[in-house]
């Protein structure tokens, strides 16, 4: 069992390649089936098909693979009449040899084989019978044409096909010839044709149909001997299977006379107009496509002959015009030749399916460029080599390693060249052009176009070396892979022409020799230019005289019009206020205005015509000639024009001008002089150097007010810092009386108010100094407008003001803002809303308005039913120092506000004021945010009441030269829990932490002998990595820069309570 399974599937795999060929056979005749005998009705009733055996090596016309994929001729056509008589599908099994064949045949892995008319030596014969010939053709010697002398003579060679020939026999007869084998009756044809064999022996059939692809380049001479091969055409069959020869010879006899002769006649080579009837080949679906089609848009090579080419009219001729005139005679179709300028043109119109066919396109040229081939209509046109006359050596691919060689980019060969410089050429007569002119050592064309060129061009130096290539040219249509329906109407129609008219049309077109045109029509460009020129010559004669008259009026016009310009020039010159001196490219004087001789003192006859340096002698200081000399010169070279202010000395006095150089050029653009010009600006120098003086003394007036108020600002911080501590400590007491307690906190009250006043001073004075900037963070705005609001919640309820804030439900976005600067803002405004409300309400609101992606803008609302303001006091109400209402009933500074609409301004926001006298006001804040990227750490408002729960007790060193402040920080950090120690200057501090373990250093920034600065960064530099907190009375940004910059982890300003401090601890801790 086992056994048998492995022979089934022994047999698939062998027939499994054979079942990719498709018979084609051009006859469909009826022929009624002969009566079988017993045996042969029993092999009929097993046998499910016909296994027959091919030779992959084409023998035209008789056995032809066609496409890889179609055999067809005479053979083909004698077993498609076989397959209808014995009613069984044929399997095609092709094999690289006739031994193979035949070896497959014995095993029984095949039925038959077509053997043709091979050989069967002795040796093969045992088990193998033949049988009755289907086709017969004797055996003949043919020669090129002309023949001088005997036919065979000693030494020549003798081409014919692999296996045809006895070769003993052969040796037997002509001793003297040399028998040369060949793969395919093509390859043994072209060899003789090619002048590479003298003699070719093959059958007369095959010889005819040859010869006529050939130009009918050879003449039979003469037959052979029979018993060299046999003049039959036969199937071989193994004698275990004498019913299977029954039934072909059985077969073959019943085919009639008739249909022998028709399969003869289409396969005799050229025969004109044999029509068939394709109509019955397509169905009712191609049939109506057929009449609703428009005309097929086709494009065709119009310089491929002898597939397209121009006549001498310029109309599109050649074989592939009368193949589709063919197609429409049988089809109702009508076909469109487009042409286009250029390939990119043609390409996109391929793309864009405004082009529905390629009329002339080799099928792997095709199937590269992703196309639908179409049946070839032409299969017998080779790619040949073409060099000059003389190269013996360049007869093959191997002979071109080396050479520089030619053809189209669409030549499928290009991959085949080893060793070969290729060179892409637009055409075949392109690379014919270039071998002619040198530029090429041989072009691959294809043999028809090569043969016509050489016969149209007697002077030719060139010549037909040798096939390139043994695979003929399978020449067809080809259309983009949507086009099935169009494609599969021209299949069927070309397979639908006999294969004597397709033959027949080649013929043709290859023996066709398009009319030379005549002498006029060859030089009829070279006569019309001709005729142009002596029209041209006669038009200048005629009108010679006209044009010298005009030009002579022209001329005298001309004349004085020139006068007028020159006269118009001089008066332009002189309606300037100022001098203009125009000089050549030597440096001479053209034209002056009165204003130039009037600054140098001189008289016209002095200046016009002489140089202008001469002129400026002895009036202008050396130096000054020498530096407009150098410019003079400057500009002629690079064209460009100079403008420059100078400093000319003259009669001992100095005189600023604004100098110019301006060149002026030609007809031609080339430089002809230059014109120079100058004012003076002597009066605007002063006013300049006046205002420069001004700017300095302005500027050191606003460096010492700076100065004086970074200084006040210390003086005043330092003491205050004192005062406010101890009086923050001094509450903290318990025992302290409520009397005492509310003295207190009215003195600490009026301090912070003074504070206050010195912050809003030193941010007019960085705002006026322009040093005023923001610092966008990432920032919560929900938190932070709670933590705001709710500093002033008491401050209402003690005067009994009722405080509604409302904030949105939903968290605010994450945002980028200055939230100091915001804070800033909202405590001013805030504040101000409480100060003037005696009774009824302040209310507070935030909404976010506009799109919240991108770009959000938070509306504040701020509204009390204070005193109001006054309609003619709303314009000034944001001005610095301006105060509403009477400063003893509100005292204040009058910056709050003005500092407030600054900061808005800055963040890109606005204020409105809305107000009436004792009805209140409401205050409107627009500010535009920039949402936060995801991901960056936020910064948390500052909290007003940081948590009191002890962290852990600190080692804190306090460094500063004042004693009040070493006391106050002492008791502040002791009343928070830590233990402190203090010294009074950073020397003191270095040698302290050297010598003793601390958590945290805060230093005065400045101090003598060692300030904090210095002290941080020796630290640094000796490895400490403690923290670091600068604790200064200079309340300007620059100061935190400076501290952080010399290496400090923060920085404290003074005065300092107890939550700021605390807070600050806290944040430490979270850090460590």
């Amino acid at each position: 069992m086992n056994l048998y399974r492995s022979l089934i599937l022994l047999c698939l795999l062998i027939i499994q390649p054979a079942l990719a060929l498709t018979l084609h056979s051009r006859h469909d005749s009826e022929i009624a089936p002969p009566r079988w005998s017993k045996a042969e009705q029993d092999w009929l009733r097993q046998a499910k098909l016909l296994r027959v055996g091919l030779l992959e090596q084409d023998y035209r016309p008789f056995s032809m693979i066609v496409s890889q994929s179609r055999f067809e001729g005479i053979s083909a056509d004698y077993l498609g009449i076989l397959a209808k008589i014995l009613h069984k599908p044929l399997a095609l099994c092709p094999f690289a040899d006739k031994e193979s064949a035949l070896l497959a045949l014995r095993r029984g892995e095949i039925d038959l084989v077509n053997l043709g008319n091979l050989t069967l030596a002795d040796t093969e014969a045992p088990g193998i019978r033949l049988s009755r010939p289907y086709f017969s053709s004797p055996l003949v010697f043919s020669a090129p044409k002309p023949h001088q002398g005997p036919l065979l003579t000693p030494g020549q060679r003798v081409a014919t096909v692999k296996g045809q020939i006895d070769a003993q026999r052969f040796r037997l007869y002509y001793p003297t010839l040399t028998l040369v084998t060949h793969p395919s009756n093509a390859e043994a044809f072209d060899a003789v044709f090619f002048g590479r064999q003298e003699i070719l022996l093959s059958d007369a059939h095959a010889m005819h149909y040859l010869n006529s692809e050939r130009f009918d380049h050879l003449r039979q001479r003469g037959e052979a001997p029979p018993s060299l091969a046999p003049a039959d055409f036969r199937f071989a069959l193994s004698t275990r299977s004498p019913a299977l020869l029954g039934l072909i010879n059985h077969g073959l006899d019943a085919i009639d006379e008739g249909t022998r002769n028709a399969i003869f006649s289409q396969w005799n080579g050229p025969i004109r107009d044999m029509n068939d009837g394709a109509s019955e080949r397509y169905d009712a679906v191609e049939l109506a496509w057929m009449r609703q089609s428009p005309p097929i848009r086709v494009w065709l090579m119009d310089n491929l002959y002898p597939y397209g080419a121009l006549d001498h009219d310029g109309q599109l001729t050649g074989m592939t015009v009368d193949m589709l005139a063919k197609v429409s005679k049988r089809t109702g179709l009508s076909f469109e030749f487009i042409r286009f300028d250029s390939d990119r043109q043609r390409d996109e119109a391929i793309r864009s399916g405004r082009l529905d066919l390629i009329g002339a396109i080799s099928r792997p040229v095709a199937e590269r460029y992703g196309l639908r081939p179409s049946v070839p209509y032409a299969t017998d046109d080779i790619y040949v080599i073409l060099t000059h006359q003389g190269e013996e050596s360049m007869d093959s691919l191997q002979g071109l390693a080396g050479k520089r060689v030619g053809m189209t980019r669409y030549n499928p060969l290009a991959d085949e060249l080893e060793g070969s410089r290729l060179i892409t050429m637009e055409s075949a007569e392109e690379a014919m052009q270039a071998v002619e002119g040198g530029r090429l050592d041989a072009a691959i064309v294809p043999l028809y176009f090569a043969r016509h060129a050489l016969d149209n061009d007697p002077q030719t130096r060139l010549r037909i070396a040798g096939p390139a290539d043994e695979e003929s040219i399978l020449m067809g249509f080809a259309s983009l892979p949507g086009n099935e329906m169009l494609m599969g109407i021209l299949d069927k129609t070309l397979l639908a022409i006999p294969p004597n008219e397709l033959a027949m049309t080649s013929y043709e077109w290859r023996n066709r020799k398009l009319p030379k045109p005549g002498f006029m029509e060859r030089h009829a460009h070279a006569f019309y230019l001709l005729f142009a020129v002596l029209f041209a010559l006669a038009l200048v004669l005629f009108y010679r005289n006209l044009m010298l008259k005009r030009l002579a009026r022209a001329e005298q016009a001309s004349r004085q019009q020139l006068e007028a310009q020159v006269r118009f020039i001089r008066a332009l010159g002189e309606s300037q206020p100022h001098p203009i001196v125009v000089r050549d490219k030597g440096g001479k004087v053209l034209l002056c205005n009165s204003k130039y001789l009037a600054q140098l003192g001189a008289r016209p006859e002095d200046v016009m015509g002489h140089p202008f340096v001469q002129g400026l002698e002895g009036r202008i200081a050396p130096r000054s000639i020498a530096a407009l000399e150098r410019d003079f010169a400057k500009v002629l070279q690079q064209g460009q024009p100079i403008f420059a202010d100078r400093i000319f000395q003259r009669e001992g006095r100095q005189i600023d001008i604004y100098h110019w150089m301006v060149p002026y050029f030609d007809a031609e653009g080339a430089i002809s002089g230059v014109i120079d010009g100058w004012i003076d600006i002597t009066g605007r120098k002063q006013l300049e150097e006046a205002l420069r003086q001004a700017k300095l003394q302005a500027d050191s007036a606003s460096r010492a007010k700076s100065d004086f108020l970074a200084t006040m600002s210390h003086e005043i911080r330092t003491p205050m810092n004192a005062i406010l501590g101890m009086l923050e400590l001094a509450t903290e007491d318990p025992a302290l009386s409520r009397h005492s307690a509310e003295l207190l906190r009215i003195a600490a009250d009026s301090a912070h108010g003074l504070l206050d006043l010195l912050g809003d001073t030193l941010d007019i004075a960085s705002i006026e100094a322009g040093q005023m900037t923001l610092t966008p963070t990432p920032c919560e705005l929900t938190p932070l407008l709670e933590s705001v609001t709710r500093v002033f919640r008491g401050m209402a309820g003690q005067k009994g003001v009722r405080y509604r804030v409302e904030l949105p439900n939903a968290p605010l976005p994450t945002v980028m803002i200055d939230a100091l600067r915001l804070r800033q803002i909202l405590f001013n405004l805030i504040g101000n809303a409480i100060k003037f409300t005696e009774q009824g309400e302040v209310s507070i609101s935030a909404t976010l308005a506009g799109d919240p992606l991108p770009a959000p803008v938070l509306h504040l609302v701020i509204a009390d039913t204070g005193v109001g303001i006054t309609a003619d006091k709303l314009p000034r109400l944001f001005t610095p120092f301006y105060r509403a209402h009477s400063p003893e009933q509100y005292p204040g500074s009058g910056l709050g506000l003005n500092i407030a609409r600054i900061l808005c301004q800055m963040m890109g926001g606005e204020i409105g004021v809305n107000s009436e006298p004792g009805r209140g006001t409401r205050l409107e804040i627009r500010l535009p945010l920039t949402l936060a990227a995801p991901g960056l750490p936020l910064v948390m408002a500052t909290p007003v009441d940081p948590p009191r729960e002890p962290g852990p007790r600190l080692r804190i060193l306090v460094v500063d030269d004042n004693h009040a402040n070493q006391i106050l920080l002492r008791q502040q950090l002791k009343h928070l829990g830590h233990d402190v120690s203090v010294r009074s200057n950073g020397l003191e501090a270095l040698r302290a932490v050297g010598s003793h373990p601390f958590d945290l250093v805060i230093t005065d920034c400045q101090m003598p002998v060692m300030d904090g600065f210095d002290l941080t960064r020796n630290l640094r530099a000796r490895g400490h990595e403690l923290p670091v907190w600068g604790f200064t009375a200079h309340a300007l940004p620059r100061e935190r820069e400076l501290c952080l910059a010399a290496g400090m982890n923060d920085c404290l300003f003074k005065p300092i309570g107890l939550a700021r401090l605390r807070a600050a601890l806290a944040d430490l801790n979270r850090e460590a």
